[in-house]
């Protein structure tokens, strides 16, 4: 495994006024990498003090939780989204220009983003089981395109020691009966011969950077050998056409919402939103 960068790292140049952007070339790039590789990285594109303030807030939601705690699939990977509170809610997180310029070079102009959330790893995790977080379309080896694409923020720098993601690399066109069970864990016996094809590798990601994969990619939490909790911010992108349930948002954040030309499948509320459910919609036991 490998935890410097690699070319999967896209990393957009910075404007004028200080805002990182995809030269047309670099968009190129970002869509290929996702069409072979499954994923692609952009260091850079969330400021640094909405990464900050995100992170502080989420990390003391996470001090004040009740038992039990919603996790993905062992001990130590939260379910945690963000707090939808509009002093927290930032277009530079919900409707990054660079983002939504990958994302709809890849599921088309319609593409919504249709949730935010999150996850963190606690210090002394275990390793989840590799997996996809969306199946394919169809049984079978015949491959289709994206129908989604999941875009993960982290809050902290990620790196090997506190249990950056693994990625297995090219295996989001990759289908045979039989590899998947129900909640999207893969096959012992398929992972060894990915492995002796194509070994998973980490990467050492900066905060602030915006991670984008094909949902079908392999992949899994690891363990956090740190003695701090290791937080992101979640976000899935899905084709216009692809059923989901909406995101709730506070209403008063429809205004900037609705006036985007990036889509956002929300609905909005003048109640107070438990972000901290213990029964949380994402959670994989």
């Amino acid at each position: 495994m490998s935890s410097g960068h690699h070319s999967i790292f896209v990393e957009p140049h910075r404007s004028p006024d200080g805002v990182r952007r995809l030269t047309e070339d670099q968009l190129d790039q970002a869509r290929n990498l996702l069409r072979v590789e499954g994923a692609v990285i952009l260091p850079g594109v969330v400021p640094a003090e909405l990464v900050a303030r995100l992170r502080d807030t989420m990390l003391a939601d996470l001090a004040r939780r009740e038992q039990p705690l919603p996790i993905n699939f062992v001990t130590g990977h939260i379910q945690q989204d963000p707090p939808p509170v509009p002093e927290l809610l930032f277009p530079e997180v919900l409707l990054n220009e660079s983002v939504y310029r990958v994302t709809t070079a890849l599921l088309g102009p319609d593409a919504k983003n249709a949730v935010y959330s999150g996850n963190i790893n606690l210090p002394g995790s275990l390793e989840q089981p590799v997996h996809l977080d969306e199946g394919h379309l169809w049984p079978g080896p015949t491959e289709h395109p994206p129908y989604a694409l999941e875009v993960d923020i982290p809050l902290i720098d990620f790196t090997v020691h506190n249990g950056t993601t693994e990625y297995w690399l090219g295996t989001h066109q990759l289908n045979p009966e039989g590899w998947y069970d129900d909640s999207g864990r893969v096959e012992t016996a398929a992972l060894e011969q990915r492995r002796a094809v194509r070994p998973p590798q980490q990467f050492a990601i900066p905060a602030g950077s915006a991670v984008i994969r094909d949902a079908r990619l392999w992949h899994r939490g690891t363990v956090n050998h740190s003695s701090s909790p290791r937080p992101m911010v979640a976000m899935t992108h899905y084709c216009d056409w692809f059923e989901t349930p909406p995101i709730v948002l506070p209403s008063a954040v429809r205004p900037w919402i609705e006036a985007s030309p990036y889509r956002t499948s929300a609905t909005f509320t003048d109640e107070p939103i438990d972000h901290l459910t213990s029964e949380h919609a994402f959670a994989i036991q």
